[in-house]
């Protein structure tokens, strides 16, 4: 995997929306895709507001990007951006149990035998968090009758 953070729309929430999606018109799959589109781009627009001031490089790194329709990832690749987001060693201990558990998995991949002292500042995790839900909800009202 290559160094930084990955958000991918691939979880229970859109197989759950999406597990009939074939039935849907062309034209409601493409107002599912502009409205997953709007929420990755909240969520970039989000994760750099909330990135550490100072941190030029890492606001520019966190990009959401377009695979196909319906398959977007919202990511922040730096070699250090998961250390930024998680923290390390007693910072980190602190942090990330308090993460959803697919998240604290997430976390747990990013540890280093050497402990670390660099303090968290959640800024992608807070971003997706604070987006996602509410892109969730929009995609719901398109397929309604």
């Amino acid at each position: 995997m290559a160094d930084g953070i990955f958000f991918k729309n691939q979880n229970a929430a859109f197989d759950k929306l999406f597990k009939d999606l074939d039935k849907y018109t062309k034209e409601v799959v493409a107002e599912l895709d502009a409205e997953m589109h709007a929420g990755l781009i909240d969520m970039e627009t989000q994760a750099k507001t909330f990135a550490p001031p100072g941190t030029g490089r890492l606001r520019g790194a966190i990009k959401a990007v377009k695979h196909a329709p319906l398959v977007y990832d919202l990511r922040a690749v730096t070699d250090y951006a998961a250390y930024v987001e998680f923290g390390t060693g007693p910072y980190a201990e602190t942090y990330v149990p308090s993460l959803d558990p697919e998240w604290q998995e997430y976390a747990k991949t990013f540890q280093k035998a050497t402990p670390g002292h660099t303090k968290q500042h959640p800024f992608f995790y807070r971003a997706v968090r604070d987006v996602f839900p509410i892109m969730i909800e929009r995609m719901k009202k398109v397929l309604e009758p």
